[in-house]
């Protein structure tokens, strides 16, 4: 849920007030607003990889901004904290790009947090978490494309049965009203 398109699903708060809100600059339409008063308020999501990826590269981008320039936001892979990355944003829209090696087993968790004290709000939108060291262009998870071709076939299933009902009932109407 990197779109943040089913609002903070997945994603679990570290103090301050997270929300989702719309973003007409977010391919997905939607972005994460962290209210941070004081150091460390953030979100964080789980991720439990396979012992198979064990000293794999990752590398997850994000575009973030602020409402105070200067202020700072902590990246970085809970249980391995020599991996965690400082980004300095401003006012409009950057990329950044989080590299790290997976150096633990079971279940990490991805953490951004804001830095420093005073009240901010920081802004984030198409979160991809990859294997490799570069970077793509964001793209949906292909289980959400699914779910909603899902719905959307189901959607139609139920118009179609619903109309053709409608219709039949019509035609009964039609017919007695003719055969009267």
């Amino acid at each position: 849920n990197g779109g943040f398109n089913r609002n903070l699903d997945g994603w679990y708060g570290n103090g301050g007030i997270a929300n989702a809100q719309a973003c007409g600059e977010s391919p997905s339409g939607c972005m994460l607003c962290i209210e941070a008063t004081t150091h460390g308020h953030g979100v964080y999501q789980m991720f439990n990889f396979h012992d198979s990826t064990y000293c794999t590269d990752y590398v997850v981008s994000f575009y973030a901004k602020t409402n105070v320039d200067g202020s700072q936001m902590y990246v970085s892979m809970e249980g391995d904290p020599a991996t965690s990355s400082v980004f300095t944003l401003n006012g409009g829209w950057q990329k950044c790009v989080y590299k790290f090696r997976r150096s633990t087993t079971g279940t990490n968790a991805i953490v951004f947090y804001a830095s420093g004290g005073g009240t901010r709000n920081i802004y984030i939108h198409s979160i991809k978490m990859e294997k490799g060291t570069v970077p793509s262009t964001w793209s949906p998870n292909p289980h959400e494309i699914e779910n909603k071709v899902d719905n959307l076939s189901n959607n139609l299933t139920t118009n179609y049965s619903t109309t053709s009902q409608m219709n039949t009932a019509i035609q009964q109407k039609a017919n007695e009203i003719t055969s009267s």
